[in-house]
């Protein structure tokens, strides 16, 4: 006879809960889990234009739809604090970030505000990330992670007990509808209830991002180690890049990790054998490289100098593409190897933001200067074509936002948003300040003086 008369399917839901329950028993961290709690997950990728800190979760700074031609700025909008981190666009096209204070915001295609949610006492420490059900994962610096719901509800404040002040990389969502994200020296991953599955150690400070790779977690440290976290195993050790890479490491390939080292080596490091190429290195240069890459949609690394200048490096190390992101370019060396005065050396350069490419190969960037623009494909001829207009005196992203649309963040709070030429240009909401950065002076003023020192010099070419 059938238990209870009710079909063979009662049997086997029963059974699957219970092997359900046992399962989640017996985790480690568990105990906080109520089994007898059904629950509804999300899983799956993603979604969105930029659902993580550098546009995908390989970092490979992708955008799947395409850059605005020649972009014009839509809107502009002052948030209530300032930006440490990237901002993220969801699948809507609407805009979410955190603030310098404990607070998470959304914001509409038109930049008006849709929710603002308080995250405890704390900001957040790290870049934060959109999980499988469109939620956004926050990492405090008290240690908690909070699950903001799409609504503007908190789904879930996570303690972790654990140190999480002076985090660096930005956490991994997992397609199961969880999140791994990285403390100091420690990586945790948990559920879509923000129950802890696994934690554990780590020989380093995480950078960058997480990423996932062969069914497990990679993570790059501050001293340049590669690790990869298969719980409920340690971390191994697959390889070190040959220094500091403080931005972290990008996927460039099914067994492939490329990263930007001690500001001035384009290093590739094989994730199988631990092998390591370095595909761009010129010791004579005062050249400054910032990181991480970009990867077009064609396999090759793209890069800016502090100086300006834009790269493309093949798997073979050419350089592939060459640009002038600046009106001028800053200690590039004179023709014949003549040396550059020393002043010039020393002077500290600020990275500015990492670019992002788009299936045709257009490059969007922003400079420390302030400057926006999109770098045409090669097919077109690799045309600059700059905004008119500059976007703040501290940049620190650009994102894609949409079809011909593109996102800049500011420091001090200001999110700009650029179309297409002729687009619908709302009014913004403070005017931008367009008097000249001190760095764009700086770079005239160095430019002059290089041609006293070097006369007749050209910019040279690797």
């Amino acid at each position: 006879m059938r238990p209870g008369g009710r079909g063979p399917g009662r049997p086997l839901a029963v059974a699957a809960a219970l092997l359900a329950a046992t399962t989640a028993a017996s985790l480690p961290g568990a105990g906080g889990i109520d089994t007898a709690s059904v629950a509804t997950v999300a899983i799956g990728a993603p979604g969105g234009y930029a659902p993580a800190e550098r546009i995908d979760r390989q970092r490979r700074g992708q955008s799947t739809t395409a850059l605005p031609a020649e972009p014009a700025e839509l809107w502009s909008v002052d948030l209530p604090a300032g930006l440490d981190y990237p901002p993220l666009v969801d699948a809507r096209g609407e805009t979410l970030a955190v603030l310098t204070t404990p607070a998470a915001l959304k914001l509409g295609q038109e930049g008006r505000v849709i929710w603002q949610a308080r995250l405890g006492e704390a900001p957040p420490a790290v870049a934060p990330a959109l999980l499988s059900d469109g939620a956004l994962a926050v990492l405090c610096r008290d240690g908690e992670l909070w699950k903001v719901r799409a609504d503007g509800s908190v789904g879930f404040r996570a303690p972790l007990r654990t140190r999480t002040k002076g985090a660096s990389a930005a956490p991994l969502a997992r397609d199961d509808g969880g999140v791994v994200v990285a403390a100091e020296k420690e990586l945790i991953q948990l559920d879509a209830q923000g129950g802890v599955q696994a934690r554990t150690e780590l020989g380093g400070r995480p950078v960058g991002g997480l990423l996932s790779w062969s069914d497990g977690t990679l993570a790059t440290a501050a001293a340049g180690e590669v690790w990869l976290w298969r719980p409920p195993g340690r971390p191994r050790l697959l390889g070190e890049l040959g220094g500091p890479a403080p931005e972290g490491g990008v996927l460039v390939g099914p067994r492939s990790l490329a990263a930007v080292v001690e500001d001035r080596r384009l290093v590739v490091l094989d994730l199988r054998t631990g092998a390591r190429r370095v595909l761009l290195d010129d010791p004579g240069m005062p050249r400054l490289l910032e990181g991480p890459p970009a990867l077009d949609y064609a396999g090759t690394l793209l890069l800016a100098t502090a100086q300006g200048e834009l790269l493309g490096i093949d798997s073979r190390g050419t350089t592939v593409r060459q640009a002038a992101l600046e009106n001028a370019h800053l200690f590039s060396g004179a023709d014949g190897g003549a040396a550059l005065p020393a002043l010039f050396q020393r002077l500290p350069l600020r990275h500015g933001p990492p670019l992002v490419v788009d299936p045709e190969g257009r490059v969007g960037f922003v400079r420390t200067s302030g400057r926006v623009g999109v770098l045409a494909s090669r097919a077109e001829g690799d045309v600059l074509r700059p905004s008119p207009h500059r976007s703040c005196n501290h940049p620190i992203a650009v994102v894609p936002a949409g079809p011909d649309r593109m996102l800049v963040a500011c420091h001090g709070g200001r999110l700009i948003m650029y179309g297409a030429q002729g687009g619908s240009i709302l009014p913004t909401s403070v005017g931008v300040n367009t008097q000249e950065p001190i760095m764009a002076m700086a770079t005239r003023i160095a430019w002059r003086l290089r041609e006293r020192f070097a006369p007749g010099a050209r910019r040279r070419i690797p």
